[in-house]
């Protein structure tokens, strides 16, 4: 699982951070939880919201797939939809 959150991560990275900066921030899932990573650090975060609570497939599907932020707010701001 892990093997397979860090490839969807990098691949999202890569795809999505064209620009010189590319993502800072992303949002994933790690034993069914969702988490979000600094990918400056490396370092990760529980969130204790569960993947399988999100209401709606699509929504569960991105976090799984992983989904990169350029900043902080709009971490913030997607943690706030998925967590609360």
């Amino acid at each position: 699982m892990k093997k397979t959150l860090l490839c969807a991560l990098l691949l999202a990275a890569l795809t999505l951070g064209a620009s010189a900066a590319g993502p800072r921030y992303c949002l994933g899932a790690r034993d069914g939880r969702i988490v979000w990573c600094d990918l400056e650090t490396g370092a990760w975060h529980e969130t204790g919201a569960a993947v399988s609570q999100l209401p709606n497939a699509p929504d569960r599907e991105s976090v799984l797939r992983g989904i990169p932020f350029p900043t902080r707010a709009a971490l913030a701001s997607a943690l706030e939809d998925f967590c609360s």
